[in-house]
């Protein structure tokens, strides 16, 4: 339907779909919801449909798939309707007995039921199980039978019916007045009134207010929200509808985590669904009442279901919480009166209005009125979504629809609200559930999630592990809560450790305290009461912590402590092989011992029952145990039934130690099913492996009953070659890759190894002959691990990088005269996002030539700093010469490149480009040009003049490249980590990339190996080990060693800085006054030589913008053929240093040759034509009678015929002479070929500084 519908019309649709439903009609409903998806209901499902077709019962019965019925310990879950037959555990193959026996034949498949744990009885219906029995279930009502994509479904169940009876029925005010009388308190956890918050909204006069629906349900363990919105999310939007109109609110948002994919399908569709419908709009079902819903999406920040958090994350800022006042109700999104409920709260809404106020305060108890949803977790039979009515016992939930605590053990606590909620003893189980008696016992409702904890819990331990998770999820704004929880963590954890002291309960108290009063929001506020509510109820065990160094519980491992009882001790040596770390030790036949300082409190060096069958000769089957290995148990066949102390339980023979009273049973009916089905699991994998025939064969299992995916397969992923690596070759190099279906052997990513060396020491321990002898290329190609080939694939990268430089620098230095540059080689200036940006800056237009920088920009975009590890040549040879050295501590040394960086930019802006000498890529051309090529020159001898001219030292222009592999050895990369402006420009770009490094905080055991072989100390110890994007450089170093998979190099939101560079006023002045002198200082005669010296020669077609565009990066020296083209060190100034000059000494500009324009990337030469080259004017050519020995070779050599002969008085002979405006260009030619160099017979002269001929013979011009 896409019309809108008038009420009359809904009515009669309402009336028109359960006339066309048959209600004796069987249907059956397959629960959709997210913990059953998990375990494939989807395909049971499937299932199910194909079986109906194949039976050709599709008339008969109809199947549904609709949200969580609630019962998630039994899932996947079927009913059957309308006897409500309730099956447990369907799985896929269940399904043609469920359509053949129940739908065909009317009978029970009985091993579907659900079994009471305590009668041990099946149970054939829904509602006589103990789980439903006790319930009342109102906005869980509709979860387990309508299907929750389909408003028809909805509509048939009273959907919509509220909307339409308060638009044309109702006012606005009595709406508010209906929900007021109620007396709903919030459902978000404080428990305030609804209808006064919506009051004082509708009070607040504006053009626009807003609602919203908080599900941002954050909660570990908490899904009750998911829950109502997966399975009827239509209740949601009329709630949300039916307070927009009672206060007046025009537009609503439905906050909700991305982590709930399910819950966003449903709720978006269900939108879509409602406008359709004119449930969403304009005009609602014909009205004047107009509302409209967006879903906004939330990132899974526990502090973002704090309502001003909430907002500023709709409104696209941080999610942190605000000030208040204002509340919400006065200033709220965007600066409007908004309303923010909970879930559950807007769900109560449509049942208030069609059932009145008189019937929802007939629920509860006199001030908390209503059901309440929870989430049951933890130690109980009975998990899942429950109902109940406000004010039942603690008592009722956990024994009576929770069905106790399994395995006979004895309930110790309940944990409510969530990790901001209290800790309730056992001995206060009678307490009734509701806000005020929570919240008088120190817990607080929250969103209802209730954990169940037995007597193995300990109580230090639940404190520590909900103050680490506030710690992480703490928006750190205010002090209180971003110090404060901080420091609470803290010393829980060390009590944890055995490091308590006296006085620590106390501080512990006198912090919560503060904590609870002074922090910001409820997130701080409600933090400490897990700590505090422990201490209250569980002193004790606090104290035991501290004075007795014990854990009462025995989960502390660090309080463990293992002892051999040297009277008993036959000296065995099972233990100290079973060791895993070593502690153990002693001589076979004598007693061992073990050394505390090294013991990791593991258990396993404790006899276990399979040690004993094997020493009785009693068989228990293995498939992943061996003498000389530590326990595994993941092949599940060792399975034995333990009796102890009148407890029962299933457990695992390997790795189960005995104990004095321990009965143990090999050969019970739970235990041979068991371990028949797990070796009918192996053999569907394994089809063709002897040894898994063999034990199949024993527990009667002849052939697999499912397909094999490879029946080639082999491998049964027993762990024992794993084991083997680690405990007997000690190499460390296997591990496993992957969950469920993709689970393989690989190389173990928790080493810091990655390549298995072929040792072979693992074959003989593999069961199933899946390992054979292999050489070392072999195992290579199959066990690579992922961090190690990319870290190779950056090295190949890096040195190809630097090849390819070098190999453009070659083809520079002997392209030849005459020819076109013909490959890129100036290919990595022009990728050099400084060099063009300053010599834009510099030369105030833009250059097309730099296009292929746009490829450096989208890359860093992308991937980060990538440049400096994978492509830049300097950080390569840096890479080569690098040296560990020590670590500058100081990290304010980091700004430098910074201040270099901006003084750069700062100078081009002023027509100055003189401090492009500290441009990596200039430096390394700097350093072969001015080191590698003359020296090359020299010992080929393939050319007789020099390639520097005489009297300069050459090797100063290499200076800074010496410079910078110096510095090298104090600290490696000592240039990129602290000097390099390039590497500060790419770094700054890098803070808004997509891929990035980042730290798994939960995996993380902050051993500080990454840190340690960050090769640009990017890695922080003292920032829980994050790295700042600018300054990490992508190298994939500190991946390898990490022991706990904790980094990954991962793709995000762009943007975001970690921590990072901000420099502060004073630094920002101080840089640009840095610059503001350097260039002062460069336009005075500090900066510059007398005006004789000043004044030089550049390359052709060199304009006045010729030093605000020309980079240094001296591409043009490599390239001249001629050798003319030299760097700059005293001629011109400072200004000029390193930049190129023209030296007739040195060579000569060839004719046939335009190089020098080619190549330059900035266009401070420009590209020239040869024809425009020849015609550009470098200087004039002078001669020197005095010194003059009249060879003529310059008449002879020059190409531009600009010589001409005269006479001198006193002299016979003649002499040549430039003519005037004879066309000559400075080009060297005759002062190249000039015997008398040394002596000054001919000179170019710059155009401005040709000299007067002053000779001491009169000279005659032959005017003939």
């Amino acid at each position: 339907m896409t019309e809108q519908i008038t009420p009359v019309e809904l009515e009669k649709q309402r009336k028109q779909i359960l006339s066309d439903r048959d209600a004796s009609k069987p249907t059956i409903m397959v629960c959709g919801g997210t913990g059953c998806l998990a375990l494939e209901s989807d395909k049971v499902a499937e299932a199910l449909r194909n079986a109906i077709q194949d039976q050709g019962v599709d008339a008969k019965v109809e199947l549904k798939t609709t949200g969580c019925p609630g019962f998630c310990e039994q899932g996947p879950l079927v009913v059957v309707h309308p006897e409500k037959i309730f099956y447990t555990h369907v799985k896929p193959k269940d399904a043609k007995d469920i359509i053949s026996e129940t739908i065909s034949n009317g009978k029970v498949v009985d091993r579907l039921l659900y079994t009471d744990p305590v009668t041990e009885k099946k149970v054939l219906y829904e509602q006589d199980i103990p789980f439903y029995k006790q319930q009342t279930r109102v906005l869980l009502k509709n979860s387990g039978i309508i299907d929750p994509e389909k408003i028809e479904d909805y509509i048939a169940v009273d959907g919509y019916k509220a909307v339409s009876k308060a638009l044309f029925e109702m006012t606005s005010e009595q709406v508010l007045e209906e929900v007021k009388k109620a007396n709903l308190r919030g459902r978000g956890g404080a428990g305030f009134p609804a209808a006064i918050k919506w009051e004082l909204c509708r009070k607040e006069k504006s053009d626009q207010r807003y609602i919203i629906c908080n599900a941002d349900e954050g909660d570990p363990g908490a899904f009750q929200d998911r829950g109502i919105i997966e399975g009827n999310p239509h209740s949601i939007l009329e709630g949300m509808i039916l307070g927009a109109y009672a206060i007046g609110a025009s537009k609503g948002y439905i906050y909700i985590r991305h982590e709930y994919p399910l819950a966003v399908k449903m709720i978006k569709k269900a939108i879509v669904q409602a406008r359709e419908y004119g449930f969403l709009g304009n005009n609602i079902l014909g009205g004047d009442f107009s509302f409209d819903l967006e879903v906004q999406l939330g990132a899974g920040a526990f502090v973002c279901g704090e309502e001003t958090a909430m907002m500023a994350s709709i409104e696209g800022c941080v999610g942190e919480p605000r000030t208040r006042p204002p509340y919400p109700a006065q200033s709220g999104l965007w600066g409007k009166p908004t309303n923010i409920n909970n879930t559950k709260t807007w769900a109560w809404i449509p049942h208030i209005i069609n059932n009145g106020a008189d019937w929802f305060a007939s629920i509860g108890n006199d001030k908390n009125r209503g059901t309440t949803i929870f989430s049951v977790v933890g130690k109980v039979n009975n998990t899942g979504l429950i109902e109940v009515p406000m004010g039942i016992s603690i008592r009722q939930l956990v024994e009576g629809i929770g069905g106790g605590v399994p395995k006979g053990k004895k309930v110790k606590a309940v944990q409510t609200g969530g990790p901001s909620g209290g800790c309730i003893p056992e001995r206060m189980f009678d307490l009734p559930i509701d806000y005020d008696s929570l919240r008088d016992a120190g817990s607080i409702m929250g969103s209802g999630g209730v954990i169940v904890m037995d007597e193995d819990t300990c109580m230090v331990d639940v404190a520590r592990y909900f103050l680490e998770f506030c710690k992480f999820e703490s928006c750190g704004k205010c002090t209180a809560c971003r110090e404060g929880v901080k420091r609470l963590w803290e010393i829980v954890d060390y009590i944890s450790r055995g490091y308590g002291e006296e006085g620590d309960i106390e501080l512990l108290e006198e912090l919560a305290h503060a904590v609870k009063i002074g922090s910001l929001c409820g997130l701080g506020q409600t933090a400490p009461n897990p700590v505090m509510t422990t201490i209250k109820y569980f002193r004790d065990e606090y104290e035991s912590h501290i004075r007795d160094k014990t854990c009462p519980a025995g989960v502390c491992k660090a309080l463990i402590t293992f002892e051999i009882i040297v009277d008993n001790c036959p000296g065995c040596t099972l233990c100290a092989r079973y060791c895993p770390v070593e502690a153990i030790s002693g001589e076979k036949g004598k007693p061992h011992v073990i050394d505390e300082s090294i013991c990791i409190r593991c258990g396993v060096c404790r006899d276990t029952v399979l040690d004993v069958a094997r020493e009785n000769d009693i068989y228990i089957p293995t498939l992943c145990n061996h003498k000389d290995l530590s326990p595994y148990g993941t092949c599940r066949l060792c399975l034995v039934e333990s009796k102890n102390n009148g407890r029962s339980a299933i457990v695992t023979s390997c790795n189960t130690q005995v104990s004095e009273g321990m009965v143990i049973e090999t050969e019970t009916p739970d235990v041979t099913q068991t371990r028949k089905v797990m070796a009918d699991f192996i053999l569907s994998r394994c089809p063709e492996v002897p040894a898994v025939q063999r034990i199949a064969a024993y527990l009667g299992v002849e052939k697999p009953s499912f397909a094999s995916v490879d029946p080639k397969q082999d491998c049964i992923l027993c762990g024992l070659c794993v084991r083997a690596c680690d405990e007997v070759a000690e190499n460390h190099v296997l591990g496993f890759k992957g969950r469920a279906p993709d689970r393989v052997v690989t190389t173990a990513f928790n080493t810091h190894e990655a390549i298995c060396d072929t040792c072979n020491q693992c074959v003989p321990y593999c069961p199933t002959g899946a390992i054979t002898h292999l050489g070392g290329t072999e195992i290579g190609k199959t066990v690579k691990a992922k961090d190690k080939v990319w870290k190779r694939i950056r090295i190949v990268v890096q040195y190809a990088a630097l090849a390819l430089f070098l190999v453009l620098m070659y083809l520079t230095l002997t392209t030849g005269i005459g020819s076109g540059p013909g490959t890129p080689i100036n290919l990595f200036s022009r990728l050099n996002p400084l060099q063009a940006i300053t010599a834009m800056i510099g030369g105030r237009e833009f250059i097309g030539n730099y296009w292929p920088v746009l490829i450096t920009v989208a890359v860093t975009l992308v991937f980060g700093r990538v440049w400096c590890a994978w492509f830049c040549p300097l950080g390569a040879v840096l890479e080569l010469f690098g040296f560990k050295g020590r670590r500058i501590k100081t990290q304010w040394f980091r700004k430098v490149k910074y201040v270099i960086l901006f003084t750069i930019l700062v100078m081009a802006a002023f027509g100055s480009l003189a401090f492009m000498y500290f441009e990596p890529i200039t430096i390394i051309i700097r350093g072969i040009t001015t080191g590698a090529k003359p020296l090359l020159d020299y010992v080929q001898i393939a050319n007789k003049k020099d390639f520097i001219w005489p009297g300069f030292s050459w090797w100063m222009v290499g200076v800074p490249f010496v410079l910078v592999l110096l510095l090298n050895l104090v600290e490696k990369r000592f240039w990129c980590r602290y000097l390099c402006p390039l590497g500060a420009l790419i770094g700054l770009g890098s803070k808004f990339s997509w891929i990035k490094r980042r730290v798994d905080q939960m995996s993380c055991v902050k051993c500080g190996e990454c840190a340690k072989i960050c090769p640009m100390g990017a890695i922080s110890p003292e920032n829980d080990y994050k790295s700042d994007p600018a300054e990490c450089i992508m190298c994939m170093d500190c991946a390898v060693p990490c022991p706990k998979l904790a980094i990954a190099f991962e793709k995000g939101k762009m943007g975001g800085w970690n921590y990072e560079f901000d420099p502060s006023r004073r630094e920002a002045i101080a840089t640009v006054a840095t610059s503001a002198i350097a260039v002062g200082l460069l336009a005075t005669d500090v900066g510059k030589v007398k005006a004789a010296k000043a004044s030089v020669m550049r390359p052709p077609g060199a304009g006045d913008d010729f030093l605000a565009k020309c980079i240094r990066c001296d591409q043009c020296i490599e390239a001249c053929p001629g050798h003319i083209i030299q760097p700059a060190i005293t001629k011109g100034g400072w200004e000029s240093l390193f930049t190129p000059i023209m030296n007739p000494f040195s060579g000569r500009c060839e004719y046939e040759c335009n190089l020098c324009g080619q190549v330059c990337p900035s266009h401070a030469i420009p590209p020239l034509s040869l024809e425009e080259k020849r015609k550009a004017v470098i200087g004039i050519a002078k001669v020197n009678f005095d010194t003059c020995v009249r060879c003529m070779d310059c008449v002879e050599h020059c190409p531009y015929d600009c010589f001409e002969l005269v006479e001198v008085e006193g002299i016979r002979g003649v002499f040549p002479r430039v003519k005037d405006n004879s066309g000559c260009v400075g080009c060297g030619v005759c002062v190249d070929v000039c015997p008398k160099q040394n002596t000054l017979a001919i000179d170019v002269y710059p155009k401005d500084q040709v000299p007067e001929e002053e000779y001491a013979y009169k000279l005659y011009v032959d005017k003939d």
